[in-house]
């Protein structure tokens, strides 16, 4: 719990502080979106917040940040922090619940009886804390190394996005192919302008054809550094930290399906740097080869294309530094002879659970990463009102189209059930709607082909059911036949089966039915 509840009202209000509301909103309303949104019960957080009733002024004049946070500030001499147990007690930050021993509870499958999840909301708006701990409220709100995990479809790309909207990020996709000159750079050929001189032809009698000895430019193939995602978003990070040394504007390094790649091939000798002190920056800075070393120092240069705003002074941020050039941890940081991760360079990571076993990610990497599971739940749009997609086939005689949300439930407990396993489960936004429905044909393209693909084809079909379809001979006899991929296509392989798909589709939202009156 807090160790001082905030204010639910003060909370709520400033969260939806640019929100607009087409109905008659009271303060009760309020909270009731809040709850919604969150997806929280109010009996679930009674003790997490103070629900003392407060006076909310609502009204069509927009005010500014400034002048609402006069009414808000209700300052707290101790850091926040929160509590859960499951099953032993935990007491930690609430920028620290990515990290073990909550993820390892995760990891075994136990129950959290009590956990709160807090939103992307700055409390340190209206619940400030000491200018002591200001180098540590970057890390608390937002960890610097951080993994998005969950299953396909439950939007961790989305989290990212929203969580760095307005923010500067590189982007970047791991692969089996990629390694370090992917991800940090390399010599490659690029077609450049090549000055060259210009020679006079001499014909008979010494008449020249050409008086002009000057040069002229050609195209031809040269060979350039090329930076990658890593050392533009290093270098652009420092660009920032030097215009604003104190409170650094973010840079993001954005790694999506970082387990499709191998991370100690691919990170090589930057896994050092992965180790923050509590001030944000490296612990352990690295030497650079000659070619990044130049890379990085011409950047930094004022022609160059990261020009630092002034002399780094860093000489305080990494203890124990000894230089191999007689020089101070500053100037070899913008000479690009050391590498260092500096306190506002974010690197954020997504993992599909689906994909496990592509390149496995050891422990000792595993361990400097914070990570935040994105659970599989019920869709909603950017305001947070719940969606409510259809899958166009219709479940009955009315022509009443089935739920997607429904039938992601059902067959999540199907798999749970088949493979003793939550990997291969699907989230809401697996496959999107159009408008707000999924058509036959998307349906059977992206679902059914990767439950046949992927998830079912190792589980004994002719055992299930579910899996078995009754068809009729040339004689009229009935026969019950293994339902294939196929089969849910017409001879031509040209349109969907829809009495194929309908049944299917409707043996999976009975299927807990089937199988108690089977045993």
């Amino acid at each position: 719990m807090f160790s001082s509840k905030p204010n639910i009202y003060d909370v709520a209000s400033w969260f939806f502080r640019t929100k607009a509301f087409d109905d008659d909103v009271t303060a009760e309303k309020l909270i009731g979106r809040f709850l919604d949104t969150l997806h929280l019960e109010k009996e679930e957080i009674e003790e997490w917040f103070n629900f003392e009733n407060r006076d909310i002024l609502f009204t069509e004049t927009p005010y500014r940040n400034s002048e609402i946070l006069p009414y808000l500030n209700h300052a707290t001499s101790d850091p926040l922090t929160i509590s859960f147990e499951s099953p032993t007690f935990i007491k930690s930050h609430p920028g620290a619940l990515g990290q073990a021993p909550f993820v390892q509870t995760l990891y075994a499958n136990q129950a959290t009886q009590k956990c709160l999840i807090l939103t992307q909301l700055d409390f340190n708006d209206f619940y400030p804390i000491s200018d002591t701990k200001k180098d540590m409220q970057l890390n608390l709100v937002n960890p610097l190394q951080q993994i998005f995990y969950g299953a396909p479809g439950t939007g961790k790309s989305h989290e990212i996005k929203k969580k760095t909207k307005d923010q500067k990020v590189v982007r970047t996709t791991f692969h089996p192919d990629s390694d370090y000159s992917t991800f940090v750079g390399a010599y490659k050929p690029v077609m450049d302008d090549v000055a060259q001189k210009v020679v006079p032809v001499v014909v008979n009698n010494g008449i020249s054809l050409n008086q002009n000895e000057g040069t002229y430019k050609e195209k031809r193939i040269t060979y350039k550094f090329i930076k990658q995602a890593f050392l533009k978003a290093y270098l652009g990070a420092w660009k920032l930290y030097s215009e604003n040394p104190d409170t650094p504007a973010p840079q993001f390094l954005v790694i999506e399906e970082i387990n499709r790649g191998n991370c100690a091939q691919i990170f090589g000798d930057i896994f050092q740097l992965l180790d923050r002190s509590d001030n944000g920056f490296s612990e352990y800075p690295i030497e650079a080869d000659t070619d990044l070393r130049d890379t990085v120092r011409d950047a930094f240069s004022k022609e160059g294309e990261y020009p630092l705003a002034g002399e780094l002074q860093i000489d305080d941020k990494v203890d124990k530094y000894t230089s191999n050039y007689d020089a101070t941890l500053s100037e070899d940081v913008q000479e690009g002879r050391v590498l260092l991760l500096p306190k506002n360079l974010y690197i954020w990571a997504t993992m599909n659970t689906s994909d496990q076993s592509l390149f496995p990610i050891d422990s000792a990497f595993k361990r400097r990463w914070e990570w935040k599971y994105i659970k599989i739940k019920e869709g909603r749009d950017e305001n947070g009102n719940k969606l409510d997609w259809k899958v166009d086939v219709k479940m009955d005689e009315a022509g009443k189209l089935f739920s997607w949300w429904d039938f992601i439930q059902k067959i999540n407990e199907i798999i749970a059930s088949m493979t003793s396993s939550a990997d291969k489960q699907l989230g809401y936004f697996f496959c999107c709607a159009k408008g707000d429905k999924i058509d036959e044909e998307t349906f059977v393209s992206k679902v059914i082909f990767y439950l046949w693909n992927d998830v079912f084809k190792d589980y004994g079909f002719e055992d299930a059911s579910l899996f078995r379809y009754t068809s009729k001979d040339n004689e009229g006899k009935e026969t019950e036949k293994d339902l294939t991929f196929p089969d849910f296509y017409d001879e031509d392989g040209e349109k969907v089966n829809t009495e194929r798909l309908t049944d299917f589709v409707k043996k999976v939202m009975n299927w807990k039915k089937t199988n108690e009156e089977n045993s």
